[in-house]
């Protein structure tokens, strides 16, 4: 049977998108695989929160989500790191 797109289904996308803004990764050829692959075995064992506004089953952006919020963090705790030796 086909599944067919509705129109209350693109109306509840469409409102989902506006709430979001959109980042797009260019990756070495492969590389996309082994991030899915990833996300598919760690993600769902996270229980990231739905509030954020993400699936919490496997989701590659919920990975690169917190990748990046990771990244972030440990770049500012380097930063405050350094500007305190700076000091001494």
């Amino acid at each position: 049977m086909e599944k067919k797109y509705t129109d209350a289904q693109r109306r509840a996308n469409k409102k989902q998108r506006a709430k979001k803004d959109g980042i797009y990764v260019y990756l070495p050829r492969g590389f996309s695989a082994v991030v899915k692959y990833h996300a598919s075995i760690y993600e769902p064992q996270r229980g990231e929160p739905s509030k954020a506004g993400y699936s919490p089953k496997g989701n590659v952006s919920a990975f690169v989500y917190r990748a990046i919020q990771a990244t972030m963090e440990a770049d500012a705790q380097a930063a405050k790191e350094a500007e305190k030796n700076k000091g001494s």
